[in-house]
């Protein structure tokens, strides 16, 4: 099986969001929404203690609120710098063109610049979004493949089970890591 793709920018972006989808610091089968109010909750507390440890009975409201849209805004453009900083250059070793040919022995990539071969003991899963396909290889390490690549809805099924057939562990290498991480 051989096809061509161009990994762009938002394929990088929606690699990063998948990622982060399955950052907790709860066990992994509590909703996503818990550990994120947990954490609000967390800054909240810590915000009260804060203000009971250095006595503040009173704040004035517009220096409050003035102070905070600083402090946002600083943080906001902060958190823009490092991730245009942290971004992939286009046509570089992450985004660009390729060709991806899957055989008997592995996943065979050739850049404009690079050739690789990975094996197919070294892909710990299949990890599958609406959009795209991850041949995750680490816990945050994974071959972005979209699904515009393939010609027909045919061809994904024919991908996915080509793929399945060949790794040890499909759609389960993450959340035994998850779980292992989990115990410490």
């Amino acid at each position: 099986m051989r096809f061509t793709t161009d990994l762009r920018p938002d394929d990088y972006r929606a690699f990063q969001r998948f990622l982060g989808r399955r950052v907790t610091f709860l066990p992994p089968t509590w909703p996503r929404w818990v550990s994120r109010s947990l954490l609000v909750l967390l800054w909240f507390l810590l915000g009260g203690v804060f203000l009971v440890l250095f006595r503040f009975r009173a704040l004035h409201g517009p220096s409050f609120l003035i102070g905070f849209a600083v402090i946002g805004a600083i943080v906001v453009m902060t958190l823009y710098q490092v991730r245009r900083r942290l971004s992939p250059s286009e046509n570089g070793a992450v985004l660009g063109g390729r060709e991806y040919r899957l055989t008997e022995e592995g996943l065979h990539v050739t850049a404009t610049d690079a050739e690789s071969m990975r094996q197919w003991a070294g892909v710990r899963s299949l990890e599958e979004t609406g959009e795209h396909f991850f041949l995750m290889v680490d816990r945050c390490a994974a071959y972005v493949i979209p699904k515009r690549s393939f010609g027909a809805p045919g061809d994904q099924d024919a991908f996915r089970r080509f793929v399945q057939e060949r790794i040890a562990t499909p759609n389960k290498g993450l959340a035994v890591d998850a779980q292992r991480d989990a115990r410490g």
